[in-house]
């Protein structure tokens, strides 16, 4: 969910490179491309995430 939110709130302007050290693990990050957050859900986690880093 997080590198979804990632992609929907910077859009082209960063990339995401999570670790794998497993080939399972790559699968699963890359799994991120198939979710589509609406643009409230996107809001919503932006809030969290800014309140996390107060």
């Amino acid at each position: 969910m997080a590198l979804a939110w990632l992609i929907a709130y910077y859009g082209d302007t960063v990339v995401a490179t999570p670790g794998a050290s497993k080939p399972h693990h790559a699968e699963e990050a890359a799994g991120a491309m198939k979710i589509t957050l609406s643009d409230e859900e996107t809001r919503c986690l932006a809030d969290l995430s800014t309140e996390v880093t107060r």
